[in-house]
């Protein structure tokens, strides 16, 4: 996967809204505008972020987004693909509260953890592994919102069989999201369905909320926490 995306680096964006071009208006912004609408309402209860992970960054457009409306916080872009990173820092330099790394080891516990559409690239022996290095780097009270294809969908469907970068990966059914994250000792929270308008506006968001328990939007998100330990004990 580390190659495969290493030589997409210049050109990620560009090759995804060219998967994209059959539908007028739906770009990589479209989406990553409606992800991030989607993650503020689902932690405007909670207290503001301090440490944020963008977990599989790809291009970094979407954890600029956070750095931007989470101006207090430190946002953490994470990806296997180094020259992708390499791209992010020399494109993204003037956000002081934005740093892309190649390893997890070297950042604190994150208070809020976003997957956008990372999943279905990894193979299937290896995702319980990755929901587990997720659980690792999250801080007790963290949220952890995952964003993928919806597999009931045809439009999504046909439009991650024109990715390049997408040839060959399995779809993340909503059952299978929960299963590893039960194995990983992460609660879900919520789930819901999003993007059902192709449409720009605030005003498409909010209305695809009454929707969101009927499969039909393009992608799922659901929204997990950090398993309590036994008795309410935290661990040392």
């Amino acid at each position: 996967m580390t190659q495969l995306f290493d030589r997409f680096a210049r050109t990620y964006t560009s090759v995804l809204n060219q998967s994209l071009s059959v539908t007028p208006g739906l770009d990589k912004a479209f989406f990553d505008l409606a992800k991030l609408s989607c993650i503020e309402n689902a932690c405007e209860r909670s207290p503001a972020p301090l440490q944020i992970l963008d977990y599989g960054c790809g291009a970094g457009s979407l954890a600029v987004l956070l750095a931007r409306s989470y101006a207090g916080s430190l946002v953490y872009g994470y990806d296997v693909s180094r020259e992708i990173l390499l791209e992010n820092r020399a494109r993204y330099q003037s956000f002081p509260n934005l740093r892309f790394v190649e390893t997890l080891d070297s950042i604190p516990a994150c208070d809020l953890v976003v997957v956008a559409n990372v999943m279905h690239h990894v193979d299937l022996p290896g995702r319980a592994h990755e929901l587990r290095k997720i659980g690792s780097i999250m801080a007790r009270s963290a949220h952890a919102c995952f964003f993928e294809h919806n597999p009931a969908n045809p439009f999504a469907r046909w439009v991650v069989n024109r990715c390049p970068f997408d040839t060959g990966v399995k779809l993340v059914w909503p059952s299978e999201l929960r299963l590893l994250a039960a194995e990983a000792a992460l609660v879900v929270q919520s789930y819901t369905h999003i993007l059902h308008f192709p449409f720009r506006g605030r005003i498409f968001r909010a209305l695809e909320r009454p929707l969101g328990r009927f499969p039909l939007g393009a992608q799922y998100m659901m929204v997990m926490t950090r398993q309590s330990p036994p008795d309410g004990k935290e661990e040392h």
